[in-house]
């Protein structure tokens, strides 16, 4: 049993090392990641159309997911923009 409990923590151990440098890169992509959606997110707005579609939203008589999707589609045009 001593062999597999140190085995265990020796594996651990070295791990620990590889942990270190995966979570360091994954930090790095998130940040990246990061900063080139607020570049991006300072240029977006709200348009005339997006006001409708939230005051639809807000208008429903019941907030649940489903029914606002459902006055969405009842009340607006089916035509999506990108």
């Amino acid at each position: 049993m001593p062999i597999v409990g140190t085995t265990l923590i020796t594996w651990l151990g070295g791990r620990g090392n590889r942990w270190q440098s995966d979570a360091h890169d994954c930090l790095f992509l998130f940040i990246i990641g990061t900063l080139t959606m607020v570049s991006y997110a300072v240029q977006l707005g709200f348009y005339g159309d997006d006001w409708a579609l939230l005051a639809s939203m807000h208008l429903s008589k019941n907030q649940s997911p489903i029914d606002v999707f459902t006055e969405i589609v009842r009340v607006h045009d089916h035509e999506i923009r990108p």
